[in-house]
């Protein structure tokens, strides 16, 4: 692949390559970060795509383990109930599932997982980061969940089991991707059930 070709090359030397190769060229000026190439800007090596491959099955694992479809786990982990993951709820909810990650782990997943470059995970690439490539449509995290994923935030939806609807698992704080270097601290995992 692309990837192991380049990989003696740091990630810094083959954006300013790029950017030189593409500063010849008439077009747009975009960020390299927007390129379907962005890829091998972020990734040093074919290893680092070997670990976040390894982190999914991980998460996989625990939830079916704790008998979690993707969109339970999804609405568990939004702890604010706003339709997105940030750093912290995701640090959180990987704590839940006995995942136990450094901050700069969870960061380097979640960036993986987040394919917008938002620095939050939305239903839609959270599933699409977590579904089995080889059978989406028999996978065990989605089977009976077809209706309720449609809507991820559940706007009146069963998905069949009230048990997980109602659980909540507090953030993790560490930084958002979003934020500053030094702005947050890393906390307590907190599981909140909240009650009718």
């Amino acid at each position: 692949t692309l990837l192991r070709a380049v990989q003696v090359n740091s990630c810094k030397e083959r954006e300013i390559y790029f950017k030189d190769v593409r500063s010849c060229r008439r077009r747009k000026q975009c960020d390299v970060l927007a390129t379907p190439v962005a890829r091998v800007f972020t990734t040093p090596d074919e290893y680092h795509m070997l670990q976040y491959r390894a982190t999914i099955s991980r998460i996989r694992t625990a939830l079916l383990a704790k008998r979690l479809y993707i969109l339970d786990a999804f609405r568990a982990f939004d702890s604010d109930r706003n339709g997105l993951i940030g750093a912290s709820e995701l640090y959180g909810g990987l704590e839940y599932l006995g995942l136990h990650m450094t901050p700069t782990e969870v960061h380097d997943t979640l960036r993986k997982m987040d394919s917008n470059g938002t620095g939050y995970l939305t239903f839609e690439l959270f599933k699409k980061a977590l579904i089995d490539p080889e059978d989406p449509e028999n996978d065990p995290l989605i089977s009976g969940d077809k209706a309720a994923a449609a809507n991820a935030l559940g706007d009146g939806l069963d998905d069949g089991d009230e048990d997980f609807e109602r659980i909540v698992i507090a953030p993790k704080r560490i930084r958002e991707l979003h934020e500053a270097e030094d702005s947050a601290e890393a906390g307590e995992v907190n599981v909140v059930v909240l009650k009718h």
